[in-house]
């Protein structure tokens, strides 16, 4: 956000609720003053064209494509995540029948660090996006 200027964020939101008061399931949750004050607010900050797109009725299936894309993406990006710090967290697979000691294998490149962590009660009533976080922690090693 700039000086006089909104965040693009504040664009987005209301871009959305704009767009949200069109949609049969979840239109009726969206007062109409409430989107009175958000396309003025688009208008005053100069994103007309950003309120011709949550507007447009013909960009609705494009805009429902790409939520169906862009979901399982995030979720993906999430698992493999998740398995690059396990994986990383072992050492290497040897053969099994390799005549090595424990002191010749090579040691795992990261170690986790405790288990993963969710968000408390008190952080989810002050945040309620957040109680699908899961933090998990891992340093790295020497190797």
């Amino acid at each position: 956000m700039t000086e006089n200027n909104p965040s693009r964020t504040a664009s987005v939101v209301a871009a959305s609720l704009v767009y949200l008061r069109g949609d049969s399931r979840v239109g009726d949750l969206i007062s109409d003053d409430t989107v009175r004050y958000c396309r003025q607010f688009l208008r005053s900050a100069g994103c007309e064209r950003l309120l011709r797109l949550a507007e447009h009725p013909r960009l609705r299936g494009a805009v429902r494509l790409l939520e169906r894309v862009t979901l399982p993406g995030i979720m993906l990006h999430y698992a493999v995540r998740k398995r690059f710090l396990r994986d990383c967290a072992r050492a290497d697979r040897l053969p099994r029948r390799l005549p090595l000691r424990a002191d010749q294998l090579p040691p795992p490149r990261l170690q986790l660090i405790g288990r993963a962590v969710r968000p408390s009660a008190v952080e989810v009533a002050g945040n309620p996006r957040a109680r699908s976080a899961i933090m998990r922690v891992a340093e790295k090693t020497g190797a």
